[in-house]
């Protein structure tokens, strides 16, 4: 859900799922299932001149440990350092000229 303001702001609330791998979901018995996951994303951005973007966002709000299916699929094993990125944040500025 995004909203833009005719102030030169706007925001942004985002929900990705991904759903859980079980047992029968994979071929082959040693393979790791995973479970599901929902991530929440919050940004906002503001423009105090013309050229000039500042944005600010917190990610993975709900501080979900969840895997990609691509970087783990084939896994037997659990590997946490696998695991994406928990609750983070990033302040940007960009300049167009």
């Amino acid at each position: 859900m995004n909203y833009d303001s005719a102030y030169n702001w706007g925001s942004s609330l985002t929900v990705n799922y991904t759903g859980s791998k079980s047992g029968s979901d994979i071929n082959g018995n040693d393979i790791l299932p995973i479970s599901s996951a929902t991530v929440v994303d919050l940004t906002a951005y503001y423009k105090p001149m013309k050229d000039l973007t500042l944005r600010a966002g917190i990610f993975n709000l709900t501080d979900e440990e969840y895997y990609n299916w691509n970087d783990v699929s084939g896994l037997t094993e659990e590997n946490k350092d696998l695991t994406q990125p928990k609750r983070n944040w990033a302040i940007t500025a960009k300049y167009d000229f």
